[in-house]
């Protein structure tokens, strides 16, 4: 962990909110901003859970708490926004990373299963955007970093709803940052398989099956994500608004077994 406090003043004074922030890339994304300066909000549906995570890292010296937020309500919204604001003062960056991912293909995914995703990954994200930009406003600015997919890019055969929110993700980006330039930027990063829970879950034998069509060959680590979604956050990519990164290891590109084609992309 040490290499990545190099440079702490990288997010000095900045408030920061992450959804989805208990587990996987979500608490990569909460310890990195903490580790170069940013008072980190971890926004959980899971409140237990996301107390612990922020207890682990204030031993490790950092500012960071939890609070529960179910992402699909706009009233859960309202109250985070509000409480944020108490408790320090302003907000500046939103990671709008918590999102769901199920498989099923067009022929079996349920109205039930595709509208989970959608409130999830697609309207969630969208009330982040809306109930974040005023608080950002009244402190000056900010940066919104949201969390699409390398299947926002290419067509599946499988995870329906999660391949069409993610896409959705990608637009609402592009809408967002024209509305709410120049004070508040609002960019998005594409990952390919991550190697989280989430994708643990898959199955080692179909995880490893997939990564190997990538031209780098392998899934990648949260903290590779992280370091993205860092750079976006941070005054760094001050020029940067309606951007996608995609940290996908070359899936997009093709490589080994069309990879851009296939259903291993994310």
């Amino acid at each position: 962990m040490a290499g990545e406090r190099e440079h702490p003043q990288r997010m000095a004074d900045k408030v920061a909110l992450v959804t989805g922030g208990s587990r996987g890339m979500g608490l990569a994304h909460g310890r990195l901003l903490a580790e170069h300066g940013a008072r980190v909000v971890l926004g959980c549906r899971d409140r237990r859970q996301g107390d612990e995570a922020a207890a682990s890292m204030r031993k490790d010296g950092l500012d960071v708490v939890a609070l529960a937020l179910d992402v699909t309500w706009p009233d859960a919204w309202e109250e985070a926004i509000r409480a944020i604001e108490r408790s320090h003062g302003r907000l500046d960056v939103l990671v709008n990373n918590a999102g769901i991912m199920t498989l099923s293909g067009i022929a079996d995914c349920t109205i039930e299963e595709w509208n989970e995703v959608v409130a999830v990954n697609q309207t969630g994200t969208f009330l982040g955007i809306k109930h974040a930009a005023p608080a950002m406003s009244r402190s000056g600015g900010g940066s919104i970093v949201n969390l699409a997919s390398a299947m926002a890019s290419t067509g599946s055969d499988r995870a329906l709803a999660y391949q069409v929110s993610k896409a959705a993700v990608l637009h609402l980006t592009r809408a967002a940052a024209v509305s709410l330039a120049p004070a508040i930027r609002v960019n998005s990063v594409s990952p390919s398989l991550t190697a989280t829970d989430m994708a643990q879950a898959l199955g080692k034998d179909w995880l490893r099956q997939r990564t190997t069509s990538y031209p780098l060959g392998r899934p990648a680590e949260s903290i590779e994500i992280a370091r993205v979604v860092l750079f976006l956050a941070s005054d760094e990519a001050s020029f940067v608004t309606g951007a996608d990164y995609r940290v996908d290891g070359g899936a997009l590109a093709g490589g080994k077994g069309s990879a851009a084609h296939r259903t291993d992309v994310d």
